[in-house]
């Protein structure tokens, strides 16, 4: 079995956004792809908050926030998901899942 290096999220709803936080945080590069592209721009927004949130507590250091930041990069198209492993966290509506 290939080692994980990269992850795609498809969806940046409040699950999505939290998976890509956390598969960020634990150092893998992510990409995170939803089919409303300003909901991928939302969820990049709540993200850094969240880090920001974590910073002003002293539970991370802003240089952190900045790696963590670097690691997520938006998805234009599905094709874009060029990564080792895909979570698939959409909205639980059939037509949308496939």
């Amino acid at each position: 079995m290939s080692e994980i290096r990269s992850v795609g999220v498809i969806g940046a709803g409040t699950m999505g956004l939290g998976i890509v936080q956390v598969c960020a945080s634990s150092g893998f590069d992510t990409i995170l792809f939803d089919v409303i592209p300003e909901q991928v721009k939302r969820a990049l927004q709540t993200i850094e908050g969240s880090l920001a949130m974590q910073v002003s507590k002293g539970k991370l250091t802003p240089e952190a926030k900045e790696i963590i930041m670097r690691r997520i990069k938006p998805a234009a198209d599905l094709s874009d998901l060029r990564v080792d492993l895909v979570i698939e966290a959409a909205v639980e509506r059939l037509d949308v899942k496939q």
